[in-house]
């Protein structure tokens, strides 16, 4: 999906309308970039070598997955950070 479908999506909702995934959880975490990530869990650390945010994987053996590698990682190509927010927007 492009910018320009959600805008033309959203553009038609009430503005108070919740945003949820599929299973009615609500977005905790929205990044954009280059790309826009939008999803219902936190990031879990940073990536040691693009600096970016990653998320829990669910790849058996792999600890976090880096959207900007597209790579699931182990423990030692990550930092683990603390969430200090429950919701974050973050722009580049």
């Amino acid at each position: 999906m492009k910018v320009k479908d959600l805008k033309k999506i959203v553009a038609t909702m009430n503005e108070e309308a919740l945003v949820l995934n599929e299973q009615n959880e609500e977005i905790l975490h929205l990044y954009a970039s280059d790309y826009l990530i939008i999803s219902n869990k936190l990031p879990i650390g940073t990536c040691n070598r693009t600096g970016g945010n990653v998320y829990p994987s669910v790849i058996d053996g792999y600890s976090a997955f880096s959207p900007e590698l597209d790579e699931d990682l182990y423990d030692m190509e990550w930092t683990i950070k603390e969430p200090s927010w429950r919701l974050t927007i973050q722009e580049k």
